[in-house]
């Protein structure tokens, strides 16, 4: 439970830093766009991260980044849309 605190965490607060900081440097009509890709891109890393796990058998970690794909998935999306 201790890697799922620390992992979701990490993706929380870096959802949170790029959604503030796109607001405050682009354009309104560039934030969605660049949001979804961001988005994307961590969800990819997180699933990435938890075969990369599963495959050397920490399921834990595993789980937790699994976890946290379907988290950042559900916050990032809420959070592209957000005007």
């Amino acid at each position: 439970m201790e890697d799922l605190g620390k992992i979701a965490g990490f993706n929380i607060a870096f959802i949170l830093f790029y959604a503030v900081a796109l607001r405050m440097l682009t354009s309104h009509s560039n934030v969605m766009e660049a949001s979804m890709l961001l988005v994307i891109m961590q969800t990819l890393f997180n699933f990435i991260m938890s075969i990369v796990h599963y495959g050397n058998r920490e399921t834990r970690k595993a789980n937790s980044y699994l976890l946290t794909t379907f988290l950042v998935l559900i916050i990032g999306f809420g959070v592209c849309v957000m005007r």
